[in-house]
């Protein structure tokens, strides 16, 4: 059931979101973004709006902030749980996208890592889950130092 909700994220990444329409079509310039954005394991530093934070549309914005408020509620040791409902709200917010430009590639530097974190608090690997649970509380920090 993880791999189904696995896949049907990596689907919807390729194609939900808009990007500029040139000769590459949309799979490969995801493909590309992504090894961009993270340099291997290396993460892009997410770079400010002129100096203010970068506006989420409004239609994506509830999928995050649900995505989040399950994370601050979670109690107990169920990650894998936890995982499968923050990977609901994910896919929404990818279905959602509707932002395009200069916002959009700077939210693709935060959602790549995030959804990794994510995949890691479903691991089997209890340690590994736990680790994933600590750095997705820095992941949303840093969603609410660079978007609104």
């Amino acid at each position: 059931m993880k791999n189904y909700a696995l896949i049907v994220a990596a689907l919807l990444i390729f194609t939900a979101c808009k990007t500029d329409s040139d000769e590459v079509d949309h799979e490969e310039k995801v493909e590309i973004e992504i090894e961009k954005e993270t340099h291997g394991n290396q993460e892009v530093a997410i770079e400010l709006n002129n100096g203010e934070k970068w506006k989420v549309n409004a239609e994506m914005l509830p999928h995050i902030e649900k995505c989040e408020e399950a994370f601050n509620n979670f109690q107990g040791k169920d990650y894998a749980a936890l995982s499968e409902e923050m990977m609901k709200h994910t896919n929404n917010l990818i279905q959602s996208c509707t932002m395009d430009g200069r916002s959009h590639d700077e939210l693709h530097k935060w959602l790549h890592p995030h959804i990794e974190l994510v995949k890691q608090l479903g691991a089997e690997d209890q340690d590994k889950a736990e680790e994933a649970f600590e750095d997705l509380s820095d992941s949303f920090d840093v969603f609410h130092s660079n978007f609104e």
